[in-house]
């Protein structure tokens, strides 16, 4: 049986292996890390181990221990599960955590959420913009710049919802100027990854058929 001194060098991986009350002697002990504090209320919340049994009271209390020491993996955890299931979601607060995560672990996943968040108040088509207020207007132009910016973090990572909506967003002049290589390269990328829509995205591009969703 592994010591806890042992366990201080393991992946989250490994600790993913044992059991809740290795995990628990661990954490309780000098040399317990804030990644057992993450696997156990992970585990405790998903019920997805046969070694640790589910109580998401509990598993919710483990996580809070690590976001208090900044620890990044249950930081972005709990801001989903925060997401997902806080009858009362602090938006702010859960913009400001997916912000870190993308600052400090580069997480692809934050990036495509604070990509949508921006994306979905921006406002529209031109024909909405034109019904807001300047205040509203420039608000809007900025989301539409700040979902660029996002989306253009996860492409530059590989992931094929950033390369998509990058490209669209080159392809329509969305929050970025309009370069036609550009959205032609992007899309292409996610299309040889199956994406479906970016398929579709560059048939309206080669058909002539531009600006059409």
């Amino acid at each position: 049986m592994a010591t806890h001194k042992d366990m201080a060098s393991y992946k989250i991986a490994q600790l993913e292996d044992l059991s809740e009350a290795e995990l628990e002697g661990f954490i309780m002990s000098n040399a317990g890390t804030d990644d057992a504090r993450f696997v156990l209320g992970r585990l405790m919340i998903e019920g997805s181990s046969d070694k640790v049994e589910k109580n998401e009271n509990k598993g919710l209390n483990w996580l809070k221990e690590a976001v208090k020491k900044g620890h990044q993996p249950s930081v972005e955890y709990k801001t989903y599960w925060d997401i997902r299931f806080d009858r009362q979601p602090k938006l702010e607060r859960i913009r400001a955590n997916l912000e870190e995560a993308v600052r400090e672990a580069d997480s692809t996943r934050a990036a495509n959420t604070l990509a949508e968040l921006n994306h979905a108040s921006s406002g529209g088509n031109a024909e909405s913009l034109a019904n807001l207020t300047p205040e509203a207007r420039k608000a809007a132009e900025a989301a539409k710049a700040i979902a660029a910016q996002y989306y253009m973090i996860s492409a530059v990572q590989g992931d094929v919802v950033g390369m998509h909506w990058i490209g669209v967003f080159y392809h329509e002049g969305f929050g970025v100027a309009k370069v036609m290589d550009k959205a032609i390269d992007f899309l292409t990328k996610a299309s040889n990854e199956g994406n479906g829509q970016s398929f579709y995205q560059l048939y309206l591009i080669h058909s002539g058929k531009e600006g059409q969703d």
